[in-house]
């Protein structure tokens, strides 16, 4: 009898499985012949794989795989090539990117404060008067300075414009956008900001250090339609998936139309889109805690906040002093941060 049921029993698993592959088992893809990393526990590597509906179906030898063909599928021989996991990026502003390209004035490729104005002066030609300019992207500039009021002034006298460096955590905004936003000698520095002003007279020279202070002027800026977020949602991920990014984290989920934006390209999503919170104001901290709530889905989820704690370079908080605007300025003050995080981390 142990020796029956012994072979009883792969028989009985050989059959079912046969029995499984039916027409609607087919695979819409095989890769054979290759190296399939599976990052398994075993660390195995197969010989093909199966796809179904954009998800892997099966992994194993070539007979295996090939047991899922069906008269559609489309099977590809890899002659050995590697097959890798798609890529997870932890840190990402995929929606932000698709604003950048779709919404905003380019000046990533821009070197020089005048290649920036050359780039803003096109857009303003296009642009009816009163509207708004969003710029987005310069960096390192050759001028080894930020580009001030007067720089955009010349070129943009009844335009609000306002730029984002590309790493975010400081801009810069024309005479017609700081006084859109009522900023002028007399406006004091935000918690957790610099509004840079001129050493002699002491006017605003348009030029902003974090968050809380860009924020001064990027309050006037109209919102983005929700449609138009969802539309640049959809732009971004397909340059996730030609560089193999097949999940990440959009840590840069500031404000309720930026997750409502996600979720009206839930239907068209192709990369799995974790979002986290934006936490940089007490409004923020009431929207998580009491408009929000944990949301897991096979394409969508929210699972968590993000709290900026402190500019990038040159405004990094650090131990010992650097040679930018400030080294000892935290965008939160410590006890309340403390605060915040506990309830936060209670509910």
């Amino acid at each position: 009898m142990k020796n029956l049921s012994a072979f009883l029993i792969p028989v009985f698993f050989i059959l079912f499985s046969t029995l499984a592959i039916s027409q609607n088992d087919y695979a819409d893809l095989i890769l054979v012949n290759g190296k399939i990393i599976t990052v398994d526990g075993d660390a195995s590597i197969a010989q093909a794989v199966a796809v179904k509906d954009s998800l892997i179906l099966a992994v194993g030898t070539n007979a295996e795989i090939l047991a899922y063909q069906g008269p559609e599928t489309d099977t590809r021989n890899l002659s050995g090539r590697t097959v890798t996991p798609g890529m997870i990026d932890a840190h990402l502003h995929l929606m932000y990117y698709g604003q950048a390209e779709n919404d905003y004035v380019n000046l990533r490729h821009a070197n020089t404060i005048s290649e920036v104005v050359q780039a803003l002066a096109a857009r303003v030609a296009l642009t009816p008067e009163g509207e708004w300019i969003i710029g987005d992207g310069y960096f390192k500039l050759e001028d080894m300075r930020m580009p001030t009021k007067w720089d955009l002034d010349s070129v943009s006298p009844n335009n609000p414009i306002f730029l984002n460096s590309q790493g975010g955590h400081y801009g810069s905004a024309n005479s017609e956008a700081l006084r859109v936003a009522g900023i002028d000698a007399d406006t004091p520095d935000p918690v957790g900001g610099i509004i840079q002003k001129d050493s002699v007279t002491g006017e605003p020279a348009g030029i902003f250090w974090n968050h809380p202070a860009m924020d001064l002027v990027r309050y006037y800026i109209p919102p983005l339609d929700e449609d138009d977020l969802a539309a640049d949602v959809i732009f971004a991920q397909e340059l996730c998936l030609t560089t193999g990014i097949t999940s990440y984290q959009d840590v840069n989920t500031r404000g309720r139309k930026r997750v409502m934006g996600y979720y009206k390209a839930l239907d068209s999503l192709k990369a799995r889109a974790f979002m986290l919170y934006t936490i940089e104001k007490t409004n923020d901290i009431n929207t998580s805690l009491n408009d929000l709530f944990v949301y897991k889905g096979p394409w969508l989820s929210l699972g968590g906040d993000k709290f900026l704690l402190d500019g990038q370079p040159p405004t990094s908080y650090t131990y010992e002093p650097h040679p930018g605007p400030s080294w000892d300025l935290p965008t939160w003050d410590p006890d309340t941060l403390e605060k915040v995080v506990k309830q936060i981390h209670r509910a």
